[in-house]
């Protein structure tokens, strides 16, 4: 976790917040940040995190991960709508497949893949 943790805060953006909400599970909130740019920054923290050497903590083979991006709307009460969108976004990413980014219910293939997840 804490390889993910230190990944997720390398990210150049103004204002980052990064926080573990649950077991496996941390938020990025980038304030002033448009949707696409954060599907784009999800994606490249997910291809970071399988091409990092973790050889050094014991893990030999390439990690995945999914990701929900979901961005807060005018129609919101709390910062929490926008996390329980994003929440289902994620789930809906790993029962899709896995491994991938998902910030619309269009981005996920109508065949699924393999099921492999770790973070």
């Amino acid at each position: 976790m804490r390889e993910v943790a230190t990944l997720l805060n390398t990210l150049a953006w103004p204002g980052l917040a990064v926080a573990r909400f649950g077991g496996e599970e941390f938020i990025a909130h980038l304030p002033n940040c448009r949707l696409q740019d954060a599907h784009t920054l999800a994606n490249t923290v997910r291809i970071a995190l399988s091409e990092r050497d973790l050889g050094h903590i014991g893990i030999d083979r390439s990690i995945t991960a999914s990701f929900g991006v979901a961005i807060t709307s005018a129609s919101d009460h709390t910062i929490h709508d926008a996390i329980s969108r994003a929440d289902r976004l994620l789930y809906l990413a790993k029962s899709s497949g896995r491994n991938r980014v998902v910030s619309n219910p269009a981005d996920v293939p109508l065949q699924a893949g393999p099921k492999l997840f770790v973070v």
